[in-house]
């Protein structure tokens, strides 16, 4: 399927679900206009299978999953260059589904803004938002590894 563009001549992003935010919070995206994919992986498929294949695939994922507790995941969105959007704190999918198309114009602006990987983060009950980049990823891992 041909991949369409915005006003700007940009492609329009490809959103990759995770199952954790399921089929509401999916079908709320795709009526707001959004390129969703679902059900790419099998049930229970490990964020380090998924982490480099959407970003092989240059597609944006979206999830509740906490990957800034896991270095392994860590270090496997800074080595394949994923750009990952976490939404944070407790609410419905259709809340969250919500919250994440009022905060699209954010969301694109850092996708288009930024070449590298990084880990957005969307927090639901203040609906702030934070960018954790590459650099910061890699900082991070060093101060665990105690190095």
């Amino acid at each position: 399927m041909p991949q369409s563009t915005s006003t700007k001549g940009r492609p329009e992003p490809v959103f990759w679900v995770d199952e954790n935010l399921g089929r509401e919070f999916v079908s709320l995206l795709r009526l707001g206009g959004l390129q969703v994919r679902f059900e790419e992986f099998p049930k229970g498929t490990k964020d380090l299978v998924w982490i480099p294949a959407l970003a092989e695939k240059g597609w944006i994922a979206i999830t509740q999953d906490q990957l800034k507790a896991d270095l392994e995941e860590q270090i496997a969105i800074a080595r394949h260059g994923a750009k990952v959007f976490v939404l944070i704190g407790d609410a419905s999918h259709r809340e969250l589904a919500e919250l994440f198309l009022r905060k699209l114009r954010w969301i694109k602006k850092q996708i288009a803004s930024r070449d590298e990987a990084f880990l957005g983060k969307i927090y639901v009950n203040s609906g702030e938002t934070q960018v954790v980049t590459l650099i910061e990823l890699c900082s991070r891992s060093r101060r665990r590894w105690g190095r």
